[in-house]
């Protein structure tokens, strides 16, 4: 057994085709477990724990060859109590059991721009979804950012990636985590659902993303009187704040209220924008003053700038600047 007893992580949203990601606080680029198991004698015993497990949501025990043990573990989504993934060991019942890593689920609305808080940002008596600007705050992706935000913005249903970031904690320590994920249409919503595999502490090169040319250019052009987003086309919904956010205007799912985020005044220049950014060439702008709703409760001016984004082959945002009425 190639595995001497370690655990596995198992990746079961394609019930049909279960994948290993992980070996104990090791990622593994997505292997099948029929393939990862192909000269085991006992392929099939893992084979039927991960089936009942997964149909039962419940751990399964089997026994195996050479008086060993089959443990299959389920991961459920904490939203819907499914399994999406599951820990695997095979190992003799006297085998010391090593410690496994942290591993949980992860449920994104794509369509309503809504994520389910991590579990350790869920413990205040907060609610138990906040939008995904937000929950991108707390992740690091470094040079895998246009990647997860063309996933964001429109890949298929079927649609699987794994990706490495950084995860930062309240209070806590930064965690390398390999984030496998696969996007899904579910009652006619983009649901994205995947798992965090915690990997290490992260160093202090890998808890910052690599500074580049592009991040040195926009800091050199924005100030404090300005922001940057990457929105979306259609509604030029922030989905990631590029720096510093602004503090004082309403975008985190804490301070909403009933009132619009945009005076009914301003909307149809934001469709105008909308509609001159998705359809220009990738050069192009445009430019007009919008009100939003800040935490005040009244609504406070700003000059918009938005622009097409490229994600390279993946996709195509906008890229917007809000500025300050001096």
């Amino acid at each position: 057994m190639r595995t001497s007893s370690q655990w596995l992580l198992v990746e079961t949203f394609d019930e049909a085709d279960p994948a290993v990601i992980g070996i104990g606080n090791l990622s593994k680029k997505r292997i099948s477990l029929t393939a990862f198991f192909r000269s085991d004698v006992d392929t099939t015993v893992v084979l039927r724990a991960v089936v009942a497990a997964t149909a039962t949501s419940r751990p399964v025990l089997l026994d195996a060859s050479n008086s060993r043990k089959v443990l299959a573990e389920p991961i459920l989504g904490r939203e819907d109590q499914r399994p999406h993934a599951l820990w695997l060991r095979i190992a003799s019942p006297t085998s010391p059991t090593p410690v496994r890593p942290d591993a949980h689920t992860l449920m994104w609305n794509l369509t309503t721009r809504t994520a389910l808080r991590p579990p350790w940002q869920h413990s205040d008596g907060s609610s138990a979804m906040w939008s995904i600007p937000e929950a991108l705050e707390m992740v690091d992706l470094g040079s895998n950012v246009a990647d997860a935000l063309a996933i964001i913005i429109d890949a298929p249903h079927g649609y699987s990636r794994q990706l490495q970031a950084v995860v930062r904690r309240d209070g806590g320590q930064p965690r390398r985590v390999n984030l496998t994920v696969r996007v899904q249409h579910e009652e006619g919503d983009r649901i994205l659902r995947g798992i965090s595999h915690e990997v290490g502490v992260a160093t202090p090169e890998s808890s910052a993303a690599a500074s580049s040319l592009s991040d040195l250019v926009v800091g050199a052009l924005t100030n404090s009187m300005s922001y940057l987003a990457v929105v979306d086309l259609y509604s030029l919904e922030a989905i990631f704040w590029y720096g510093t956010p602004p503090d004082d205007i309403v975008w985190r799912s804490e301070h909403r209220t009933g009132l619009d985020r945009i005076h009914p005044d301003s909307m149809p220049a934001v469709k105008s924008m909308s509609n001159s950014v998705r359809t220009a060439a990738i050069s192009a702008s445009a430019t007009d003053t919008i009100k939003l709703l800040n935490r005040g409760g009244h609504y406070t001016p700003f000059v918009v700038t938005a622009a097409p984004l490229s994600l390279g082959t993946s996709g195509r945002a906008g890229l917007v600047t809000l500025t300050r009425l001096r």
